[in-house]
């Protein structure tokens, strides 16, 4: 059974992004934002003169906090082309493969990011499953690496990021 979405997405794999640079430079009150959310009283985020005694230049921004300040804007709408992540899930999508589960996220976290750090980034697609049946649907499994430095091009940050994008329904009933 042939599979052209497969062959089309197995095309895509190893395709990375030009670097782009962050929506906004990391800074204090986007940090303390991030805190209050997440309840986060970390002396190092807050204090400089804790974080400075802890070894630190300042205060840092919390390390699993570096994909905000890459997050694309909701508006106005981006000219900009797809990552390749994104142009292989609108491939599953036009497809019939509309679904989307995260299946894991691991970080690598290699420095700290301080405020007026600018964050510049590459996404790169590194595998793609064949079709596969789960119990909630056939689909894909995606698998791509974020790759983050600063403005100096030092590495902060890989992360690693699957997906599995299915057709909802299609399932196997036991």
């Amino acid at each position: 059974m042939s599979d052209e979405l497969f062959a089309q997405l197995k095309a895509m794999e190893g395709r990375e992004s030009k670097p782009r640079t962050g929506n906004d430079r990391v800074n204090e009150a986007m940090i303390r934002h991030w805190c209050e959310a997440m309840q986060d009283a970390n002396p190092l985020y807050s204090d400089e003169d804790f974080a400075r005694a802890s070894g630190f230049r300042g205060t840092v921004a919390p390390p699993t906090m570096v994909q905000a300040y890459c997050t694309p804007p909701l508006w106005p709408k981006s000219e900009t082309a797809p990552d390749p992540i994104f142009e292989a899930v609108r491939k599953c999508t036009e497809k019939g493969y509309s679904a989307s589960l995260g299946i894991s996220i691991a970080y690598e976290f290699l420095q700290p990011l301080y405020a007026s750090d600018e964050v510049v980034y590459t996404i790169k697609l590194l595998s793609v499953s064949p079709r596969k049946t789960t119990r909630v649907g056939t689909g894909y499994f995606l698998t791509s690496q974020y790759s983050y430095r600063n403005q100096t091009g030092q590495p902060t940050c890989n992360q690693l990021l699957t997906v599995f994008q299915y057709q909802a329904g299609s399932q196997t009933k036991p």
